[in-house]
């Protein structure tokens, strides 16, 4: 479920049963926030450089295309781009309010 605020942020919450809801209480994480992006290949990148660890690759859905990661203090983290950004950015080869992941 994606809850929208009247500023533009949202909220998407996850219950039992649902994959996102079994890896977030897997990992430790009640929230995990999701922070929109420009490029996401880059992201992975400088993400990757920093030391944070990515947990498996970029996932998309018909609304957006994410990629998790470890952070060096032990957080879940989760960069995104609208897949369709991501479809343009495949075919040509090159966005900020945030979500946050919330396991109820």
């Amino acid at each position: 479920m994606e809850l929208a605020a009247g500023n533009g942020d949202r909220i998407q919450l996850f219950g039992r049963g649902h994959r996102y809801f079994e890896f977030c209480r897997s990992q430790g994480a009640s929230i995990v926030p999701l922070l929109k992006v420009d490029d996401l290949n880059q992201a992975g990148a400088e993400l990757a450089r920093s030391g944070a660890e990515l947990l498996g690759g970029p996932e998309s859905d018909r609304t957006w295309t994410w990629l998790t990661f470890l952070a060096p203090d032990g957080n879940i983290h989760t960069v995104m781009i609208p897949t369709e950004r991501r479809r343009l950015t495949t075919e040509c080869g090159s966005a900020s309010s945030d979500l946050v992941h919330a396991p109820l």
